[in-house]
């Protein structure tokens, strides 16, 4: 099975490095055509609206149906799972409708508090997009419900070119039709639509049916997700707050924020494999010796990625953005949120799989104990750091940094339950990779500074650098240390 984990998530990372690129491609059209604008602060004021409100739905939906999958293969097989896929897809498509509707009536509320510090002609604009939003609260949960089914049977190939297919069709739909803020929501709509007929011919070339021998159980089905829903909902209140200090932030900050935090979530994506392990560790067998070398794995890759990018913030962000209506002072601001947005990815990486574990085996507790904790520091944090001293934006990154490496904290005590992964020579051994790879980064940047202006070239010039220093080093310590993540 570890073979097979590991097979899976090098295809993962390929597949997915693909999916990235065309994920950067796609932001830097949005900013391009629209630059870091009030328009789109409150497009992405919007999709914070709907973030909390009904998105989360489409995670809950991928981690319950995947823990559902995965036992009924095991204990039952795979024609049975096939069976049964069937009745859990239809019962997804009329939680997509109460979802549609959940969100029609809570949007318009919730963007009193989150565009509190809008003028009238802003929040008369974020009301209007919840129009434009509604294919893709609709849309969005059944991608993830046959995305988990195609991933359970093990045709991650699928899965993975998905993704592909979701952004082309994002990107066509968007080059096409920007004349509004609100045909964002919409071009992201059309990928999920494609992205969902082309999952559903590969899970049906194998059969899939609605046989009475089904292993079909819709009230624990119900159950979970209530639990998991609720318990997120509670999350959710630490994002208002969040919103509403945002408000009050000057033009350009929110949607500067926005990207920054998507570039994060993009490598964060890149390096969790999309998630691909969660089938692997849904399944229990030597499980707890899977989940250490995936964390230790995630750790080495992010501080890898973190090295390298960290010196070369503002160039990857010229490089990315600086075009149509983007100007130099929006690359300093949104650079300097992605370096500290980069910090916290340090932390994310490794708490990310632990946070989906719990999830998966149910434990609720831990999660409600972290979120108040997260909501209590935004609350406090935020007056202090955004109102009363008028840090701004950088205040509000600031506070998310403070999350991340508190919920990495949190993760691995409420996984010490379940599993032992702490070990203290571990925690110094990372340490000392994220030194000695800072140093390399740091170096390359100079080096490349010596001989190319800032953006495109010197940031080529510093991963030809980086790039064969670093994977000398892994080839070096490969023998040694491999055992401890294959």
């Amino acid at each position: 099975m570890i073979t097979q984990l590991s097979k899976v998530l090098f295809s993962a990372s390929v597949i997915t490095l693909l999916a990235q690129v065309l994920g950067l491609l796609r932001q830097s059209l949005v900013v391009g055509f629209f630059g870091f604008s009030r328009g789109l602060d409150v497009y992405q004021t919007a999709y914070a609206i709907g973030a909390v409100t009904v998105f989360s739905l489409n995670v809950i939906t991928e981690s319950i149906l995947t823990s559902i999958f995965s036992k009924i293969r095991e204990d039952h097989g795979e024609p049975i799972l096939r069976q049964s896929m069937g009745w859990y897809l239809v019962v997804t498509l009329f939680v997509a409708i109460g979802a549609a509707a959940i969100f029609l009536v809570l949007f318009p509320l919730v963007s009193l508090l989150y565009g509190a510090g809008f003028s009238d002609g802003d929040a008369e604009l974020l009301r209007s997009l919840s129009v434009d939003f509604l294919p893709l609260v609709v849309l969005g949960i059944p991608y993830f419900a046959v995305s988990a089914a195609v991933k359970c049977l093990w045709k991650f190939g699928w899965a993975f070119s998905a993704e592909i297919v979701l952004m082309l069709g994002s990107i066509g739909f968007i080059y096409f039709e920007h004349d509004r803020v609100g045909l964002i929501a919409v071009g992201y709509a059309f990928g999920y639509l494609i992205a969902t007929l082309f999952l559903l011919s590969g899970l049906s070339a194998g059969g899939l049916g609605f046989s009475r021998n089904a292993q079909f159980k819709f009230r624990p089905l119900l159950k979970r997700a209530t639990q998991h829903y609720g318990a997120l909902q509670y999350a959710s209140l630490t994002s208002v707050v969040e919103r509403i200090w945002l408000s009050y932030v000057p033009h350009g900050g929110i949607s500067g924020l926005g990207v920054s935090q998507q570039l994060i979530m993009g490598l964060s994506g890149v390096l969790s494999f999309r998630d691909a392990y969660l089938v692997p560790l849904a399944e229990r067998g030597n499980r707890e010796k899977r989940l250490r070398g995936l964390i230790l794995m995630m750790a080495i890759l992010s501080s890898v990625v973190v090295a390298f990018l960290l010196p070369l913030a503002e160039d990857v962000i010229k490089v990315l953005f600086q075009y149509g209506k983007v100007t130099e002072t929006d690359v300093g601001m949104v650079s300097n949120i992605f370096s500290i947005g980069l910090i916290g990815m340090l932390a994310s990486a490794m708490a990310n799989p632990l946070w989906r574990f719990l999830q998966m085996e149910g434990n609720h507790r831990i999660f409600m104990v972290f979120y108040t904790f997260t909501l209590s520091s935004t609350f406090v944090l935020g007056w202090l750091l955004v109102r009363y001293l008028g840090y701004g934006v950088y205040g509000v990154a600031s506070i998310a940094l403070l999350n991340s490496a508190v919920g990495c904290l949190f993760a691995f005590i409420a996984i010490r339950g379940t599993c032992n992964l702490f070990r203290l020579r571990w925690f110094f051994m990372l340490v000392g990779v994220f030194v000695l790879l800072g140093a390399i980064g740091m170096a390359s940047r100079y080096l490349s500074g010596l001989f190319f202006v800032p953006g495109f070239f010197r940031s080529l010039g510093a991963a030809s650098v980086y790039v064969p220093v670093v994977v000398t080093l892994g080839v070096l310590l490969k023998k040694r240390y491999w055992h401890l993540v294959a």
